[in-house]
Parts: C-alpha cells; sequence; structure tokens
C-alpha cells in the first residue's frame, strides 16, 4: 500500500515540475516576443517616411518622428 502513494506522490511531484517548467518557458516566450514586436514597430514609426505626431488633449505636441 505503501509503494502505490509513493509511486503516485512521485507522479505527482513530476508532473508539477513539468507543469512549472512549461509555464516558465511559456512566459520567456511570451517576453521575447513582445520585446521583438516593441522594438520593430518602434523601428517602423522612427524610420516610416511620414512625419507623424502626437498631440495631447491641450494641444501640445507630445511626439514627433524626424520626419516632421
Amino acid at each position: 500500500m505503501i509503494i502505490y502513494l509513493l509511486i503516485g506522490l512521485l507522479i505527482f511531484a513530476l508532473y508539477n515540475i513539468q507543469r512549472e517548467k512549461s509555464v516558465e518557458h511559456t512566459e520567456r516566450y511570451i517576453s521575447k516576443l513582445t520585446n521583438r514586436i516593441k522594438d520593430s514597430s518602434e523601428k517602423g514609426i522612427n524610420k516610416f517616411p511620414i512625419g507623424i505626431v502626437v498631440i495631447d488633449e491641450n494641444k501640445n505636441i507630445e511626439w514627433a518622428n524626424n520626419f516632421i
């Protein structure tokens, strides 16, 4: 009876370890993907040959790219 309990605990522990590794892998993948998308969008906006201006509610320029 005790052997079945130990085998069950071992399977449960291995399952939890694998699940944690999977979650960590997914979080790293999402983080890398998010950074790549952010970098690409920043490069695209800053190098796009059309002027872009961000204006706040008081009509002050908050940001403009180099083509203004």
